[in-house]
């Protein structure tokens, strides 16, 4: 990928790499084919794997601030930019944070609240990160914008 200048973080196991890989390849305007043939296996033999760990806590902050970070660096991190990359950052965090232990979760919240400040800042900005998400997740956008989306980071009921 020299090309879009994309480089992966080393994280442990190769935790998360899919999500950081593809996030790069979206942000920095790939295109993209369907292929209906399989070149990916998703293995869950093993017991370190990324999908069995629930002690991480602020992984999927720490990657999309790589993420940010290489996209500034590579001047791709403009206005066009912007809402796509909050939009893939809240949708992942949600997901991640289901995956994480509960008393994980509301420092986890706090953490990534704080890389969303520019969104908060500027209201054109938030109207456009949260009209990228789907119903029900920008209902979840607004609650985490107004700081209170407890079911986020509380226990499933």
């Amino acid at each position: 990928m020299l090309r879009y200048d994309i480089t992966l973080p080393e994280t442990p196991g190769a935790g998360y790499q899919d999500t950081c890989f593809s996030a790069m390849c979206f942000l920095n305007g790939m295109t993209y084919h369907w292929v209906d043939d399989r070149y990916y296996m998703y293995r869950v033999d093993r017991e370190t794997a990324s999908r069995h760990v629930r002690n991480r806590s602020s992984e999927i902050v720490e990657l999309f601030r790589f993420i940010r970070n290489n996209l500034e660096q590579n001047g791709k991190f403009g206005d066009a930019a912007s809402p796509y990359f909050h939009a893939a950052y809240f949708r992942r965090l949600i997901w991640f944070m289901q995956r994480v232990r509960v008393e994980h979760r509301f420092t986890l919240f706090i953490e990534a609240y704080r890389d969303f400040e520019d969104v908060w800042e500027n209201k054109a900005l938030l109207r456009s990160t949260k009209a990228l998400l789907p119903g029900a997740e920008a209902d979840q956008f607004e609650q985490f914008w107004q700081g209170r989306h407890a079911r986020l980071y509380a226990a499933r009921h």
